[in-house]
């Protein structure tokens, strides 16, 4: 995995708190919650996504890579 700055791995949302990002960045992010040892409520504080959100990014994610799901 190439490494990013903190900074720059923030992700933007739209005026009502969307996030609206491609699935390769998608991913590159369940990579590094995976990577972490971060609870996922923290996490998504942390990168700026709502919490409701992002178990579904992590189902998809997981799903389409052919892994089973996994709780933390």
């Amino acid at each position: 995995m190439t490494s990013t700055s903190d900074d720059e791995f923030i992700l933007k949302s739209d005026t009502i708190g969307r996030v609206r990002i491609t699935k390769d960045k998608r991913e590159l992010t369940i990579d590094r919650l995976d990577e972490s040892r971060v609870k996922g409520l923290a996490f998504a504080k942390h990168v700026g996504v709502k919490y409701p959100a992002f178990p579904s990014w992590i189902q998809k994610c997981r799903r389409d890579r052919g892994e089973r799901p996994t709780c933390r």
